[in-house]
């Protein structure tokens, strides 16, 4: 009986663990249009107010909002997350490391002016990284052209 006991509990165990280990990620993201136009003082939108900090040392003077949102995202399967009518996030959790760390894949792709030989947009990587995220903490990509001033994501993981 007690031998039943014990395996029906490192069953459990090990089914609990595996199953945290494979819970989705949470990606959040905000894109900024950050430009410099000679302002006294900075100007942040103020739908920018949680991400304010991240952008603050970059050293522009404007910042606007463009789009945020949160989805959650498998270990494994790229999360495509359009940003502009030009840029396009792409997130790819890979693990989930021992020190609680995150590590995902991330790409920013971008859609050029020229065609293929079909008549669809060509898309190219603006950006390829691997990182290990601590979840909560905030990270700035960028800064990518837009028609007017930079495109700047503060992206943000954690558990799902």
């Amino acid at each position: 009986m007690k031998i039943c006991v014990l395996a029906l509990a490192s069953v459990l165990a090990a089914w609990s663990a595996a199953a945290q280990q494979h819970e989705p990620a949470r990606v959040g993201y905000t894109a900024v249009q950050a430009a410099r136009e000679n302002r006294d003082e900075p100007y942040f939108d103020t739908a920018l107010g949680d991400v304010r900090n991240a952008l603050e040392h970059l050293g522009y003077d404007t910042y606007r909002y463009l789009t945020s949102g949160s989805i959650r995202a498998d270990y494994g399967q790229e999360a495509e997350l359009e940003l502009t009518d030009r840029y396009t996030l792409h997130v790819t959790p890979l693990s989930k490391e021992r020190d609680g760390r995150i590590r995902a894949e991330i790409r920013v792709t971008k859609q050029r002016d020229e065609r293929d030989e079909d008549g669809n947009p060509i898309r190219v990587n603006a950006l390829r990284t691997t990182s290990r995220l601590v979840p909560g903490d905030e990270l700035c990509l960028g800064a990518f052209d837009l028609d007017q001033g930079d495109l700047v994501i503060v992206l943000v993981m954690g558990a799902g």
